[in-house]
């Protein structure tokens, strides 16, 4: 078994986890830029094609540019860095989750506006840094909501979620039954959390960095048709260890009679709080699927 398909497998996350803890910080990070340079170079793996494609069209380069070989190691080596940081905290218990993620204002000021309004809010997510670090942090922080993964996650996904759920993550699968759930949340105040940047689940035709791709709204509909704002958020890295989870403005739904157009339209305005987010920082967007099926 290879170092390619260990970090596919539920044993990467196991191994990481492992070595995190008991390494020194530099120490970990040393490993994880040489495993990281390894996975990089590997051309032929699904991996790094998507992740090659992906920033080709984030940074407007050509295919073949050879600056998407440093674009697309500078991807894994920060993913494989949050990871350290992310098993460190994991290890010392959710007092470290918290002093490894500040929650910016803008964040912080949406959720509270909503807990005091007892209206219901979706809070919406990319697969920006370290984003499991923030849901982790989150819900220690005592801010309690129905999180819709992706169905059926293999190897290190797996894993992922089950650390999710031992820190007590509510985390259901996307299906008809949990999105029944998420309605009947939302209409009682309270808060349904979802990514939205992965392809995959459906969808409706949207444009991101200027090009038509299908991707999930099921967040939008549901804000559409509960009345529920919606709160975009990402990760940024803030240093050694550190991280900042920033919030956009809140997101109105409309409503004009046209449930579907406003669907649309109010995805398509988050997607865009997104495409700054990530223009602005495209080594922190760990999407390690093709976005878009063509990049030329």
């Amino acid at each position: 078994m290879d170092v390619n398909t260990i970090a596919k497998s539920s044993l990467g996350p196991i191994a990481a986890f492992t070595l995190a803890r008991i390494l020194p910080r530099s120490f970990a990070f040393w490993m994880a830029d040489r495993i990281t340079a390894h996975l990089s170079r590997n051309q032929s793996s699904e991996m790094v094609q998507a992740i090659r494609s992906n920033q080709a069209v984030v940074q407007s380069l050509e295919e073949g540019d050879p600056v998407l070989d440093k674009a697309v190691w500078n991807v894994l080596r920060h993913a494989g860095r949050c990871q350290v940081d992310l098993y460190k905290a994991i290890g010392a218990g959710p007092r470290a989750l918290l002093r490894s993620c500040k929650m910016e204002n803008s964040l912080a000021e949406g959720l509270d506006y909503c807990r005091e309004s007892k209206r219901g809010l979706v809070v919406v997510g990319a697969h920006m840094s370290n984003f499991d670090m923030f849901l982790l942090s989150i819900h220690s922080r005592g801010i309690k909501a129905q999180v819709l993964s992706y169905p059926n996650p293999q190897g290190s996904y797996r894993v992922q979620n089950r650390i999710r759920k031992k820190f007590g993550v509510d985390l259901a699968p996307t299906s008809m039954k949990s999105l029944r759930t998420a309605f009947r949340t939302l209409s009682s105040g309270g808060i349904v959390a979802t990514g939205v940047d992965r392809p995959g689940l459906g969808g409706e035709p949207l444009k991101f960095f200027g090009r038509q791709v299908v991707l999930p709204v099921g967040h939008a509909r549901l804000a559409v048709r509960t009345g529920s704002p919606i709160l975009a958020g990402v990760v940024q890295s803030n240093g050694w260890g550190k991280y900042q989870a920033i919030g956009s403005p809140l997101f109105e739904p409309e409503s004009s009679g046209d449930e579907h157009q406003d669907t649309l339209d109010l995805a398509q305005r988050v997607l865009q709080w997104f495409e700054d987010c990530i223009r602005e920082r495209p080594e922190e967007w760990l999407m390690f699927y093709p976005v878009w099926e063509e990049t030329g």
